[in-house]
């Protein structure tokens, strides 16, 4: 592996995903100069959260407005600190196992409100980043494909020019 690789190690808070990091930092961490890059994107806004009723009066309306602002940012709050936790114990257990900690970056999607579908924002991250390589568990799901029972990383593979993959069971 080149000193300039770049792996998109794309994570949540399921026992695949520390399988996943787990076969990255046994591949890195046995003296590969790979950069690793967490990728961790935040859940959908929930639908309690999305665009409610209006009032009739214009101050009314305003109120429900800062109301509902307020209940999406203390939301976000919420899941922007469990995804750093998360990243963090991630980059901890790359750490533990001999990957120096300069070549690890976290990146959270933050991009709650988009309809893009995950293989995309993979790809479109991988490329941003420069990533050649995206490491994922099989078994992360955008909650979309879900329904139709499309693994992120079977589409992956269908759509993933030139880029190598690796999914781990």
């Amino acid at each position: 592996m080149a000193s300039d690789e770049r792996i998109l190690v794309a994570v949540d808070d399921s026992p695949e995903a520390k399988r996943t990091v787990d076969l990255v930092a046994r591949v890195v961490g046995a003296g590969f100069n790979a950069r690793i890059s967490l990728y961790h994107r935040l859940p959908p806004l929930p639908p309690s959260l999305r665009e409610r009723g209006g009032s009739e009066d214009p101050e009314g309306e305003e109120r429900l407005r800062q109301e509902e602002n307020s209940q999406i940012e203390a939301w976000l709050r919420g899941v922007e600190a469990h995804a750093q936790r998360l990243l963090h114990s991630y980059q901890h257990q790359l750490i533990e196992a001999g990957v120096p900690e300069q070549r690890i970056e976290s990146r959270i999607d933050r991009d709650v409100s988009s309809d893009e579908p995950l293989t995309r924002a993979l790809r479109r991250m991988a490329s941003k980043h420069e990533c050649r390589t995206i490491a994922l568990a099989r078994g992360y799901l955008n909650a979309i494909e879900d329904l139709f029972h499309r693994h992120t990383s079977d589409t992956l593979v269908r759509a993933g020019q030139g880029v190598a993959l690796w999914v781990v069971e």
